[in-house]
């Protein structure tokens, strides 16, 4: 059984200091995440509903990202591929990702969490944000969206 979890933040998170990359990077045999070059059939369901902001520890500064879970049926697989749940905020310049990698020994069923994402307190003005979620499959530096909801976050 092989498979990776990462969870990636961007945008500014914390008052001063902006992880957001400032090139996007092709995901090709020069990935961290080895030759990803496989090609994946399946299906995914992702919840329109259940995303928020939340505060943080008081004194924090910042909201924690809280989204349900997305899940991805594989069907078949053949070499690497890249999954990704992203979760996107473009008011707010915002994206988490958490991703796999898969191939014919990854468990079929396949969770994806969004966790430990958080985002400055000071950015948030209104009470509510529109978003994006969707599950992208990538390989040799090309994506295809295989699920995408329009979302809306509220700020709790």
């Amino acid at each position: 059984m092989c498979f990776l979890s990462i969870a990636v933040v961007s945008g500014p998170a914390i008052s001063g200091i902006d992880l957001t990359p400032e090139k996007s990077v092709a995901i090709d045999d020069e990935s961290p995440f080895g030759d990803i070059g496989g090609n994946v059939t399946g299906h995914s369901n992702i919840s329109k509903q259940g995303y928020s902001l939340k505060p943080g520890i008081p004194g924090s500064g910042v909201h924690k990202v809280q989204a349900p879970d997305a899940n991805f049926t594989i069907d078949s697989v053949t070499g690497n591929v890249l999954i990704v749940y992203t979760i996107r905020i473009p008011e707010l310049g915002y994206l988490t990702e958490s991703m796999q990698v898969v191939n014919q020994d990854s468990p079929r069923e396949l969770t994806f969490s969004i966790e430990d994402a958080i985002i400055s307190s000071n950015q948030l003005k209104k009470m509510k944000y529109k978003g994006t979620a969707e599950v992208v499959v990538r390989k040799n530096g090309a994506s295809r969206v295989v699920a995408q909801e329009s979302i809306t976050i509220i700020v709790g």
